[in-house]
């Protein structure tokens, strides 16, 4: 009795919680946060281009010397991905926030 309560416990979990659209949305929000912080790092980091005509030191120093160590774009990349994997769901956002949303961040925040 108790491995069938399992089961059915297990499936209502499944389909109430993981294929909700309420979760859906967060995953497609996630994904979208990434994907456009890897847009900006690429293209700063891994192909060498400025951001609005400026070279712009968008991570950490160290970071940023590794990558700019590297021989090859697909190393580049791979260390940007890595920076990318290592950063918490917050940290995350907050990157984004301060390089996409014009009302976020001061230079109150760096203090």
């Amino acid at each position: 009795m108790r491995r069938a309560e399992s089961e059915l416990f297990k499936r209502l979990a499944y389909e109430v919680v993981f294929l909700s659209p309420a979760l859906r949305q967060l995953e497609h929000k996630g994904s979208y946060l990434l994907r456009r912080l890897w847009e900006v790092l690429e293209r700063r980091y891994v192909k060498g281009e400025q951001i609005d005509g400026q070279n712009f030191e968008l991570l950490p120093e160290e970071d940023a010397a590794e990558i700019s160590a590297s021989q090859s774009d697909g190393e580049r990349a791979r260390l940007v991905c890595d920076f990318l994997a290592g950063m918490t769901d917050g940290s995350a956002a907050r990157m984004y926030r301060r390089l996409f949303e014009p009302g976020f961040g001061s230079i109150g925040d760096l203090v």
